[in-house]
């Protein structure tokens, strides 16, 4: 890593600081809204089903909309879009909120108001599908040269440190206010969002740099640009391809309520504190990473950084052995869990400041909006899509071998990766001047 750096660098920024602040109570009071509802669609109905078809309803308008939204972002004016898109944001939760008020709640009938659910959820899906490529697109226009590692640290932090408390808070106050107000304090802090949207400045569609060429390509030709770009690129697409295969196949975090119960013998309140360590693990890294921020070799660092989660989730895996275990407290085990998910979510925290880095870096500015969308199709696939595949190998393999086969799988992808594709390897990352 490199020498110390000034770590609040992009934070000098006036307004950068207000698009942190738009993207971090945006993310939170989205975590915080999906998590209580779907604690009430789960109370009311006792179905597993219609929970995954709740996720569903989320996932399906981002990836089907995502190319065309990208390149309709990308002839728009910024700011508008990401107001409007808060606006139906805000519209949305109202609605929920409604369907939440207690005279609605209880008389309504069982199928009208799931099915009121999962439409807004739904159009909350549609409007995701807008905030991928705006924020990047706006991140783009915002950063100073010089900028670019460091923002993106910060906006990778806000970002997790929103996804890790959002779920928290929405569970705190569905128990605390119930789910009306739940739900009434998305509608509060989706205000904020709005609020600090309000403070950017104009950001005008970027021209392409060769718009003599552009005029011949079709319009299939330039939807499926930013794709060819992402997929002509090692760094972007090796960078990404990692991240995706060692989710999919390898991360055995989503099997940690089987583990808590299978393997530890504990309860919900074990679970809840083991389930926040990879998340408070990467918010420390991060901080530690706008103060040293992965330049010199950032390519060997990636490699690294993935093959060492690869050797934590076998360490995850091998603690529910019973030759490990019969020889471990189950305090000790608990210890050694917390631990490993720890290290875990730090070493996952350097991986996304280095992907994120790569991205802005080698964006096009007139292409910000289709590639965010493009990255926006990896990261929700690898998330949504894992946590079905490593439920799905648990139930073919059992638990521990499950994890252990994930561990595996994870350091055979990063030694192929590091010998397939050398360009990612011998990675640099230099802020453009």
């Amino acid at each position: 890593m490199s020498a110390p750096r000034d770590p609040f660098l992009a934070l000098r920024n006036p307004e950068f600081r207000s698009f942190i602040g738009v993207r971090f109570f945006t993310t939170f009071a989205l975590q915080m809204q999906f998590t209580a509802l779907a604690w009430t669609t789960y109370a009311r109905t006792d179905s597993k089903l219609a929970l995954g078809a709740l996720g569903l309803c989320e996932f399906l308008p981002v990836i089907l909309l995502a190319l065309p939204v990208g390149h309709q972002v990308e002839k728009l004016e910024k700011k508008r879009v990401l107001l409007a898109a808060l606006g139906v944001a805000l519209l949305g939760s109202t609605l929920i909120a409604a369907l939440n008020l207690p005279a609605l709640h209880d008389r309504l009938p069982l199928q009208a108001l799931i099915g009121g659910f999962f439409a807004l959820v739904a159009l909350g899906g549609v409007v995701r599908a807008y905030f991928a490529p705006t924020f990047f697109s706006l991140i783009g226009g915002i950063v100073q040269p010089g900028q670019q590692t460091n923002s993106a640290t910060w906006t990778a932090s806000a970002f997790l440190a929103a996804q890790v408390t959002g779920p928290v808070a929405g569970g705190l106050l569905l128990h605390a206010v119930g789910g009306f107000g739940a739900q009434l304090a998305v509608i509060a802090l989706l205000g904020v969002a709005l609020f600090f949207g309000t403070r950017l400045n104009r950001h005008l569609p970027v021209a392409h740099p060769a718009a003599h060429l552009e005029h011949r390509e079709t319009d299939r030709q330039k939807l499926l640009a930013g794709l060819r770009f992402v997929l002509g690129n090692p760094y972007m697409l090796g960078a990404s391809l990692l991240d995706l295969l060692a989710v999919l196949f390898g991360d055995a975090v989503p099997l940690l309520p089987v583990f808590v119960k299978e393997a530890l013998g504990m309860d919900e309140q074990a679970y809840g504190i083991l389930r926040a360590m990879p998340g408070i693990g990467s918010c420390i890294m991060m901080v530690t990473l706008a103060r040293f921020p992965p330049r010199k070799n950032a390519g060997k660092i990636l490699l690294g950084v993935v093959f060492a989660y690869g050797l934590g989730m076998l360490a995850f895996g091998s603690l529910g052995l019973g030759a490990v275990k019969n020889h471990l407290t189950v305090p000790a085990l608990f210890a050694l869990t917390l631990a490993i998910l720890l290290v875990c979510g730090a070493l996952d925290g350097v991986s996304v400041i280095i992907r994120q880095s790569i991205m802005q870096l080698h964006t096009p500015a007139h292409m910000r909006g289709r590639i965010g969308s493009v990255n926006s199709i990896f990261i929700s696939s690898s998330n949504e899509l894992g946590s079905f595949v490593s439920g799905s190998m648990a139930a073919a393999m059992g638990l521990v071998p499950a994890i252990l086969a994930g561990g595996a799988f994870i350091l055979a992808l990063t030694a192929g990766t590091a010998w397939f594709n050398p360009t990612l390897r011998k990675m640099d990352l230099q802020d453009r001047k």
